[in-house]
């Protein structure tokens, strides 16, 4: 949301974000490929492939470390 308050300008239909399911402290963001999810306690991000992946069941964030860097850019820059 931060760009919103400093009046930058951002692209916010090229994302869906989403905060705090299920009581958990967790942000989620969705591209055309990939949603991410950042858990609150120690960080923890679960990056799962939507074109290959669609009932989420394998985390690809180990195997694609640029991906998962990518994502942690987009979550700071909404935030």
């Amino acid at each position: 949301l931060r760009p919103l308050v400093e009046e930058k300008s951002v692209d916010w239909h090229e994302y869906i974000v989403g905060e705090n399911w299920n009581g958990e402290a967790k942000i989620g963001i969705r591209d055309a490929s990939h949603k991410t999810i950042f858990y609150g306690d120690g960080g923890q991000i679960c990056i799962y492939d939507l074109k290959n992946d669609l009932g989420e069941q394998n985390d690809i964030a180990a195997k694609h470390p640029k991906i998962a860097k990518e994502m942690e850019t987009i979550i700071s820059e909404l935030e």
